[in-house]
């Protein structure tokens, strides 16, 4: 997934920005993708590096008009002569680094398209801000429902699906266990809100109460330590966690365990 989406994502951008400009037969592209981590437990993953990878070398293609990651169609569509130039920046799957990007990017030259950056996170802030300037932004990450607000985010697209997805399937889980009350433990981010609005509109509608929710800070400690005990006391036996990302999950199911929320007849569903 994450190796073939920016290709597709990137050629995208040139189109759309390509025919906004009109005038022009060259395009800058703004690409935001992490190669190395300052979260995720600093820990930089094969699949960030692919990303970035594909990506440039899907830009290469389109110069070379090479149909063999982008495909024909879409050399096809591309103008005589039209070209496109990258400014890759290191998003380092930060939502603060990709803003710094982007702010550099508007003092210093014109981007006409930016791809990424892959978090929620990251994404509303940059769209947001690229807004001002009309400046289109595709995700092959942000997966929250939350940026699908047109309203608010009049430029962003993705090319990945929403987290409704994952929602239903939770819940689907929940359905076939017969369990009908549960606990939520979500992390405070726009991913994890996100992802909480959907498991609530669809437990909703399938008759499954959720008899707590707790928020915790991403790789917070003591952020998870409270939310854990909280869920203790609530005296849940399932439990749904809404968050990414193995320092966060490490910390859940140190506490947890703690708590002794990892006991026979308790169950855990992420």
């Amino acid at each position: 997934m994450t190796s073939r989406l920016p290709p597709l994502l990137l050629v995208a951008c040139i189109l759309s920005s390509s025919s906004a400009a009109g005038q022009s037969l060259n395009s800058t592209v703004g690409v935001l993708s992490p190669v190395l981590v300052k979260t995720y437990g600093s820990v930089p993953l094969l699949a960030f590096k692919q990303v970035s990878m594909a990506c440039l070398i899907a830009l290469y293609h389109v110069n070379t008009r090479d149909p063999q990651i982008v495909g024909q169609a879409v050399v096809d569509r591309l103008p005589q002569g039209f070209r496109i130039d990258v400014k890759f920046k290191d998003s380092q799957f930060d939502a603060a680094e990709a803003l710094k990007e982007v702010l550099a990017w508007r003092e210093s030259s014109s981007i006409d398209a930016i791809v990424g950056p892959m978090t929620s996170d990251g994404s509303q802030v940059v769209s947001l801000v690229s807004a001002l300037q009309g400046t289109p932004v595709t995700s092959f990450g942000a997966s929250s429902t939350l940026l699908s607000d047109k309203q608010t985010y009049p430029l962003f697209s993705r090319t990945n699906p929403l987290i409704m997805l994952n929602a239903m399937a939770l819940i689907g889980v929940c359905l076939r266990f017969k369990w009908k009350q549960i606990a939520v433990l979500c992390e405070d981010t726009t991913y994890g809100n996100g992802f909480l609005s959907n498991v609530q509109e669809q437990a909703s509608s399938k008759g499954v109460d959720l008899v707590q929710v707790q928020k915790f800070v991403p790789e917070g400690s003591k952020s998870i330590a409270a939310a854990m005990s909280s869920l203790q006391k609530s005296r849940a036996k399932i439990f749904l966690y809404l968050g990414i990302g193995v320092p966060n999950l490490e910390l859940v199911l140190s506490y947890s365990n703690k708590e002794g929320l990892l006991q026979d007849g308790h169950a855990w569903v992420a």
